[in-house]
């Protein structure tokens, strides 16, 4: 085969694919946006299970909290009483409560 004629290939080969290419420049980008969906939503499940076990653990924490609270008031009364009952037995007398 001579040059011209390998040329003239090559010319030919490179405007079928100049004529296809658009077509497949469009492929290729539909694609790429189909891959990227499924990566931002495959994103998007793994945050909202994470914001689900966040907001879990700061319900426990909460929980937690508010019966540490109950305890401590539960106790400040219980040793307001034990205290004004040991004074009244102390010295007999009547201690303010407070």
């Amino acid at each position: 085969m001579g040059a011209a004629a390998e040329h003239r290939g090559n010319r030919i080969i490179a405007r079928a694919v100049d004529e296809r290419m658009p077509l497949a420049l469009v492929r290729a980008e539909r694609q790429a946006i189909k891959d990227d969906n499924a990566r931002l939503r495959a994103e998007i499940a793994r945050l909202e299970r994470e914001l689900s076990r966040a907001r879990r653990c700061l319900a426990a924490c909460r929980h937690q909290h508010e019966e540490r609270m109950r305890e401590a008031r539960s106790d400040r009364a219980s040793s307001a009483f034990a205290i004004s009952t040991l004074c009244r037995k102390a010295f007999n007398a009547e201690v303010p409560r407070g």
